[in-house]
């Protein structure tokens, strides 16, 4: 029953359906495979592999549908050789559904803290304009990631999009790390 449905969306036999029409597809699927709409975020937490193109591969579907259906990891058994079938056309998966939901919250959040960024200097009366443009001339082009200020400038960037003005030292821990690894890997 998986593959008429699937015949609908990929009517050229292509092996792969754009994202666009996951959710729908999935909706469309029979029971114990179905995820009923709204199904993004559970489409997400199945982490389906993507494909240059946005395109998803009906093998890729059909084993994240079934180890959710299972609740396990078919790493190994018979349906665990399906990711290794020598039969997928044009297949280099680029990234994933959970790696694509990261990417969209993290530019989420660094598009929140550019508007606060620049409302806060309209509402103190500063020319954005010619404050950036003073600034790049200061500053090289490409910005050194191990220079102490541009650090600083990020981490209170950072503190200000979460919460304002923090005393002490409170860099997140994650952040912390980052500063370390690129201040200890060579260049």
């Amino acid at each position: 029953m998986y593959y008429e449905i699937w015949e609908r969306y990929d009517e050229k036999a292509t092996q792969y359906i754009h994202l666009d029409n996951l959710s729908e597809f999935v909706d469309a699927l029979e029971e114990p495979l179905r995820i009923a709409q709204p199904n993004y975020l559970r489409l997400v937490v199945l982490d389906i592999p993507i494909c240059d193109e946005d395109r998803i591969h009906c093998i890729d579907i059909l084993d994240a549908l079934t180890k959710n259906f299972l609740g396990g990891d078919l790493g190994t058994g018979e349906l665990g050789d399906l990711k290794k079938a020598p039969d997928r056309i044009d297949y280099h998966p680029i990234s994933s559904l959970l790696k694509r939901q990261r990417e969209i919250y993290a530019a989420c959040v660094i598009q929140k803290a550019w508007s606060r960024y620049l409302e806060r200097n309209l509402a103190a009366g500063d020319n954005v304009t010619a404050s950036l443009a003073g600034r790049s001339r200061r500053r090289p082009a490409v910005s050194d990631p191990t220079n102490a200020s541009d650090a600083r400038s990020f981490e209170k960037l950072l503190r200000d999009h979460l919460g304002g003005s923090v005393k002490g030292d409170v860099t997140p821990h994650w952040l912390a790390k980052l500063s370390r690894s690129r201040t200890s890997s060579p260049p």
